[in-house]
């Protein structure tokens, strides 16, 4: 008999499929992303993407497993109000959706992509979340480490990457993510915060944020 599994999880994209059908991508705590087909017949209506939801789905042989039930848990409905909140929200999905790897548990990342998403809902400047959430997932996926010091000569502050490692100005020559000593502290602060407060005092200029983007655009 099938294995059915019932638990919570984020719905990143929704997408019609065939005639009654739809296709689901989805962040759940215990199993990772997940990606599920359900029927409309089944499935009383159509699940909306960037929504929590409760979620029974039976696996099969394939990667893409039956939904058989879901039902609303948060739609995050504040964070739905202004465009810059949902533009962050979007954000902090497509760096899952381009940087997570399927079916593989990672539950504090999890918690930490539900507490921001409901945070987005009222904190004054989403961009911080957005910046902060896409460093964080980086360093969780282990695509780039901080540190004090260059990797290579261990004497110099760190001021960027090169291959995801920290390094100086000197060593990091060549590299696209080399940073001024003041966007290098915003960087270390957004990674580092521990409170959605601690975020707030970070200066975060159009320039970087456009530069964090593209550090995870670059990777995997």
């Amino acid at each position: 008999m099938q294995e059915e599994v019932r638990t919570e999880g984020v719905i990143l994209r929704a997408a019609p499929y065939e005639e009654r059908c739809q296709l689901l991508t989805v962040f759940t705590p215990r199993a990772g992303m997940v990606r599920l087909i359900g029927r409309q017949g089944g499935v009383s209506k159509m699940a909306p993407g960037l929504s929590l939801a409760d979620l029974l789905y039976r696996k099969g042989r394939s990667d893409l497993m039956r939904l058989l039930e879901w039902s609303p848990l948060n739609l995050y409905p504040e964070m739905r109000l202004e465009l810059p909140r949902l533009e962050a929200a979007w954000g902090m999905v497509g760096a899952l959706l381009h940087l997570l790897l399927e079916g593989r548990p990672a539950p504090k990342l999890y918690a930490l992509f539900t507490s921001y998403l409901s945070a987005l809902g009222k904190i004054e400047r989403p961009e911080l979340l957005l910046a902060s959430f896409r460093l964080k997932l980086l360093r969780h996926e282990g695509l780039i480490s901080f540190g004090p010091h260059c990797s290579l000569c261990h004497k110099e502050a760190a001021r960027g990457w090169l291959d995801g490692a920290p390094f100086c100005e000197e060593h990091g020559k060549g590299s696209r993510f080399l940073f001024s000593e003041e966007d290098w502290e915003s960087i270390v602060h957004l990674a580092a915060a521990r409170s959605f407060e601690q975020l707030s005092a970070v200066i975060l200029s159009h320039s970087l944020q456009t530069r964090i983007h593209e550090l995870v655009e670059t990777m995997r």
